[in-house]
């Protein structure tokens, strides 16, 4: 016979026999009562010395049942703990390891919560070999040996693995740098995640802890972007300057030779918003050299974000005859409601110009408030017309009182 159900039947038989014996005690401390309830009634010395004697029994009788009380509870709880270890197979009742493990808040979803979570516990006490595990006030709780221990926590690390969070973003030589430069594989190899992309963003998965801080990573990263024009004639020199802005920002940087103004080509810039404003100054300090240009930027998003859609198409047509009339450049679609305007071109031009630009601007801000307030007037409820006054011409003659009626 295996030790431990050696052990489990003496256990129990011996749980057996302190149970007569509470039996037993019970029924002896019963006849005690009954013997002094019976002396009581006597109403005699004799009786009442008896009663005291009797008592000093009963106080004995009753520590011994309290002594034996406590044994058997403490052998109710030894012969539970030798059927649990029984029940999960462990040959050595010692071996029993009771643990509480804290669940993250993925593994609580998991585990907790929807059709799914019984079937997600079943196959942890699976992997675990048969351990007992029960998920009370969001954490886990486990009993059985260490060696199942250990294969539970690994395969709760597997579970926490498949957690997965999206990151947006809607700018696609955005996601195509990242990706052609190697930098969601260096940020995952890094945090031990996986980075998919796709058409309007990436989704990480992997353990929650890391796939968060690598989704706030992408997100910080995913904010900056600039795109700088560039004449056809630099493309090949913006190239070679590109990489020596890379290395001193540590921005992303990538010279299109396509799809600038004019039929030039793009500068785009990625990475974090200092990152991305360091590059952007040195790249346009650069191409303000080569250019002999200047760029001002004059930022239109507070007044046009409230302009009508026939306000903003004449300031469209006053722009272009700003740009012919003053020889500078404008770069196309600037007019954005969270946007700025650039103008390019000699610097002395490009100040006039910018001078002329806000002046107009202030002309459309008024001719803004011109058109809200004939909006607002419009849906002023109009006023009640007061009823006429009554005229009694034509009127029946009121009759006189009697005389002496006063």
């Amino acid at each position: 016979m295996a030790p431990l159900q050696a052990l489990l039947e003496a256990a129990e038989g011996r749980g057996v026999e302190l149970e007569a014996c509470r039996v037993q005690q019970k029924g002896q401390l019963d006849d005690l009562e009954a013997e002094i309830a019976a002396k009581r009634s006597e109403k005699s010395i004799a009786a009442q010395n008896a009663v005291r004697e009797l008592l000093k029994k009963r106080e004995g009788l009753e520590k011994d049942s309290g002594n034996l009380k406590r044994a058997c509870e403490v052998l109710t709880r030894a012969v539970e703990k030798l059927h649990r270890a029984s029940r999960l197979g462990l040959s050595d009742p010692a071996a029993l390891h009771e643990e509480k493990i804290t669940l993250s808040g993925f593994a609580k979803s998991r585990l907790c919560d929807g059709d799914g979570a019984t079937e997600a516990v079943e196959q942890l006490r699976r992997a675990s070999g048969g351990a007992e595990l029960e998920v009370k006030s969001g954490m886990l709780h486990y009993a059985g040996s260490k060696e199942s221990l250990a294969r539970l926590k690994a395969a709760l690390s597997a579970l926490e693995s498949n957690f997965e969070t999206a990151v947006a973003c809607d700018d696609p030589t955005t996601l195509r740098l990242m990706d052609s430069r190697g930098e969601f594989t260096r940020i995952s190899t890094k945090h031990g995640v996986e980075i998919s992309k796709g058409d309007a963003g990436v989704r990480v998965t992997g353990p929650p802890a890391a796939a968060e801080k690598v989704a706030s990573l992408l997100k910080f990263i995913f904010e900056g972007r600039e795109d700088l024009d560039c004449p056809k004639s630099l493309v090949g020199s913006a190239k070679a300057k590109a990489k020596d802005v890379e290395a001193e920002t540590a921005s992303l940087v990538e010279v299109l030779r396509t799809g600038g103004c004019g039929g030039g080509g793009v500068i785009c810039i990625r990475g974090d918003e200092e990152c991305v404003d360091q590059a952007a100054e040195l790249l346009r300090g650069w191409l303000d050299e080569k250019e002999g240009a200047a760029s001002q930027f004059v930022d239109v998003s507070p007044p046009i974000a409230s302009w009508s859609p026939q306000l903003i198409a004449q300031f469209r047509g006053d722009l272009r005859i700003l740009v012919q009339n003053k020889r500078v450049a404008v770069k196309d679609g600037a007019l954005e409601p969270a946007g700025r305007l650039e103008l390019r071109g000699p610097s002395g031009p490009v100040g006039d110009a910018a001078k002329e630009l806000q002046m107009i601007l202030d002309f459309y801000k008024g001719e803004c408030s011109k058109e809200a307030s004939a909006a607002k007037a419009k849906t002023k409820p109009k006023a009640k017309p007061q009823p006429a006054e009554e005229d009694d011409w034509g009127a029946a003659p009121m009759a006189e009182p009697p005389p002496c009626s006063w």
